[in-house]
């Protein structure tokens, strides 16, 4: 997945998330590099990576449907077989695709917008 840093509009290549366990205090990490050069990687505090980076136009139509369907009730299975997604895969696609950064941040989006989506 790639984000662009909306400050100097450089794009960066999502690499993994993970958790930073130093000083016994466990935090969420975004693990990325710069999309023309593998070799620098970075590692920023998740939420501080979700302020600084916006999330490139990667979902697909049937995953952008997924994250509306969601936002109906939170469930994630179900938002994935309205998606489309068959009904025999959807029990682990719909929590896959939760997991993932982009949809994080596409759902918070969409709740930041709609006043009764939960926080």
């Amino acid at each position: 997945m790639k984000y662009r840093n909306k400050k100097t509009g450089k794009i960066y290549r999502w690499l993994a998330a993970g958790t930073d366990c130093t000083d016994n205090v466990n935090r969420s990490v975004a693990i990325y590099c710069p999309d023309d050069n593998g070799h620098e990687i970075y590692v920023r505090e998740r939420t501080e990576f979700e302020e600084k980076f916006e999330m490139g136009d990667e979902m697909t139509p049937k995953q952008a449907a997924f994250v509306d369907e969601y936002l109906i009730d939170l469930n994630a299975t179900q938002a994935a077989i309205r998606a489309g997604y068959s009904a025999k895969t959807a029990e682990w696609i719909g929590p896959q695709l939760l997991g993932k950064l982009t949809f994080q941040l596409r759902l918070r989006s969409e709740w930041k917008t709609d006043q009764n989506a939960p926080r």
